[in-house]
């Protein structure tokens, strides 16, 4: 496995890190500005890299020490969290980082486990704004400081949303955060369905199927009610 560094809009590589995982898998990748890379690999590995020199400064446990499939790994307020083989959300504190040990183990999240099945995907936007989902479309949000839940979000509450289970990606929609009317975060799976959820009051606002040009249309006006509000 191999990590590079491309130049962002040119993508023309700056550097490389060869053999980074070893003959793992990379299976998820963050850049921590202003000089660091994290890569997580199916050995239940994370390696924090320094851009510049390729350098690897620590190796997190996120597996302890088995393998496991880290799906993405976040850089949030003092912490590094990692989810994707667990139901629990996997946390490294700023007091292990910055310790004298290269290899670090997990700490426990503060918060309960909220999850039935394991968490697949997570989002972030500073300062307040975290979101876990899994497996089975239950989407938590969570006050990032404190590590409690805030709000869940079921995805399959009504006769169509029951044709999405897996969320496997979010968005955080930057400019609708601070607007309680607003549908401030996307969710979507690999079946097609994209949503969008008011994170104040936890309703689906918008529902719409990727494959369906007519579902598209009949959206487009709320949509675009959406966009301007």
């Amino acid at each position: 496995s191999s990590g590079i560094n491309a130049e962002y809009g040119t993508g023309q590589k700056l550097k490389q890190i060869q053999n980074a995982h070893g003959e793992s898998e990379i299976t998820a990748m963050v850049i921590d500005l202003p000089s660091k890379l994290l890569s997580g690999s199916s050995d239940g590995s994370i390696k924090i890299w320094d851009i510049n020199t390729t350098a690897c400064h620590r190796i997190l446990q996120a597996g302890r020490d088995g393998p496991v499939d880290i799906l993405q790994v976040l850089c949030i307020k003092r912490r590094v969290i990692a989810v994707g083989w667990s139901r629990d959300v996997c946390v490294f504190r700023d007091k292990q980082l910055m310790s004298s040990d290269f290899t670090i183990v997990p700490d426990e999240w503060s918060g309960r486990c909220e999850h039935n099945e394991d968490i697949m995907c997570a989002v972030y936007r500073a300062p307040g704004h975290l979101a876990t989902a899994s497996a089975d479309g239950e989407i938590v949000l969570w006050n990032p400081n404190s590590e409690n839940r805030v709000m869940k979000l079921e995805s399959r509450s009504n006769k169509v949303m029951k044709t999405q289970c897996t969320v496997e990606n979010m968005l955080l929609l930057d400019k609708r955060l601070d607007q309680p009317a607003a549908a401030g975060l996307l969710t979507c799976g690999q079946n097609g369905w994209v949503r969008f959820w008011n994170m104040d009051s936890g309703a689906c606002e918008v529902e719409t199927s990727y494959y369906s040009l007519n579902s598209l249309t009949s959206h487009s006006n709320t949509l675009q009610h959406h966009d301007n509000t």
